[in-house]
């Protein structure tokens, strides 16, 4: 896996597009760890354009967790304080994830916390959560960044993968795409699991692999390995607690 670390420069990998995705509808799940405290803003999980052709997926301290699409109005935007995440821990291996709708309902686009050990669950109180007005931008032809930052901001912590759909799944269709890791129709997918190199592969069959700048790398255990392979859980399932009574 590749590790993000307070001495490295700011832009850490980047992608050249070749089979580009306008996500104006869509899902994306990223599988990170968090050392120390998250730097004010300026980070982005990942981004794809800038301006009028912006999406955006960060968690900071100033916005928290975030999803935003610039539209040529006002933008798509759906984000919460950290604070309102129940899973939300520094050290936890955390799965941030997002699905907007640029034609939907307001509602329809939302953020997501879980971990390994817990399910994905919203926050408890959104502080924008809204599908945005006007012509939304064409990113199309516009380079993918993951884990860039803007300016000074500093970050402390490992990325593990990173996956977007171009298709807008449910909470329950998104857990269970959290729960194995399966490339199979997502505009890109990435598994950081070699150590070494500065190319990561992407797995969606698109061609939109990693450049990897500017970052550290640190061995993965056999713990974080279990949670990216193919065939084996990366989340937690939810447990019901309904019981059938059968005359007791």
């Amino acid at each position: 896996m590749y590790r993000f670390s307070s001495n490295k420069a700011p832009t850490i990998i980047t992608v050249n597009v070749v089979n580009p995705v306008n996500v104006n509808t869509g899902s994306c799940i990223c599988w990170v760890r968090f050392f120390a405290a998250l730097p004010t803003t300026n980070e982005q999980a990942w981004q794809i354009g800038a301006g009028a052709a912006l999406r955006n997926f960060s968690c900071n301290v100033t916005n928290g967790l975030s999803f935003t699409i610039a539209r040529n109005t006002t933008a798509l935007l759906a984000n919460a304080p950290l604070a309102n995440f129940a899973n939300f821990q520094y050290g936890a291996l955390l799965c941030l994830a997002a699905v907007w709708n640029t034609g939907g309902a307001d509602a329809d686009n939302k953020v997501y916390i879980g971990s390994d050990a817990r399910a994905l669950a919203e926050p408890t109180v959104y502080s924008n959560q809204t599908k945005g007005t006007g012509t939304v931008g064409d990113s199309s032809g516009n380079k993918l960044q993951i884990f860039s930052f803007a300016g000074t901001a500093r970050l402390w912590g490992d990325v593990h993968a990173m996956q977007m759909w171009p298709i807008y799944f449910s909470q329950e269709q998104l857990q269970s795409k959290a729960r194995k890791y399966d490339p199979s129709g997502t505009a890109w997918s990435y598994r950081f699991l070699n150590p070494t190199g500065t190319t990561a592969l992407d797995d969606s069959g698109n061609g939109n692999h990693c450049l990897v700048t500017q970052v550290g790398q640190a061995p993965v255990s056999a713990r974080e390995r279990a949670f990216l392979l193919p065939d084996l859980p990366m989340m937690t399932p939810v447990i019901s607690t309904r019981r059938t009574l059968r005359g007791v």
